[in-house]
């Protein structure tokens, strides 16, 4: 009987020891190592949102307007436009992309400044919660930066195209068709891209935070549920 009640000792202690094991397996990260690591997930969030605006912008977007989407249609049909278009689209895609750096690094900065005590009641409000409280909070502020994209732009290259169709139009009998002149390009191409950015950037976080990915560091998959 001795032996039994040392054997059941040794079980209860083996036991306990387990258990206090299991719990520091699962509990390996403190708060503060939480919230550092959200912050890496949110700086890799804003790489990953640059990656595929950089590309829609500089890269495949023709700058063309969806009221002016008439001049794309029509670029092989008159004379010159086709010229005038790809002269555009060069002229302003250069200049975005000498700045686009600055704004990413405008956005990881002040992104990095917002006060995220509360990510874990952040993470659970939705797959789009982080992107919607910088946008909320910079919405002024980033307009601005986009507005610093275009400052150097020079619209009458985009106008050139429009008065390209429209003398198309009245030498070919169609002045109805002609197309209006905006009174500010350069507002109409600052709505365009800040919208692209917006979308892009809660797009990014919804595919980052619903996806698993193998080269995601591990806390960062645990702290989205991502295992």
């Amino acid at each position: 009987m001795k032996v039994l009640r040392i054997l059941l000792c040794i079980s209860v202690f083996l036991l306990f020891v387990s258990c206090t094991n299991t719990a520091t397996d699962i509990i390996t990260d403190t708060e503060e190592e939480s919230e550092t690591t959200f912050h890496t997930a949110v700086q890799a969030l804003v790489d990953k949102t640059f990656l595929n605006f950089n590309k829609q912008v500089t890269a495949t977007s023709d700058f063309i307007p969806e009221d002016y989407k008439i001049l794309a249609d029509t670029r092989r049909e008159i004379v010159g436009l086709d010229v005038l278009l790809k002269l555009w689209k060069s002229h302003i895609s250069a200049l975005i992309d000498l700045r686009i750096n600055d704004f990413q690094r405008w956005v990881k900065g002040e992104i990095d400044k917002i006060d995220f005590s509360d990510f874990r009641e952040l993470i659970s409000e939705g797959e789009r919660s982080i992107s919607e409280r910088f946008i909320k909070l910079y919405s002024v502020q980033i307009r601005e930066q986009i507005e610093l994209l275009l400052r150097e732009v020079d619209f009458d290259n985009f106008e050139d195209c429009i008065i390209q169709y429209n003398a198309f139009c009245r030498t070919h009998g169609n002045e109805g068709g002609q197309l209006q002149q905006q009174a500010d390009f350069r507002k109409l191409f600052t709505d365009i891209i800040e919208k692209s950015f917006t979308e892009k950037l809660s797009d990014a976080e919804e595919f980052y935070r619903t996806t698993p990915d193998p080269y995601m560091e591990p806390e960062v998959a645990r702290l989205f549920n991502l295992e």
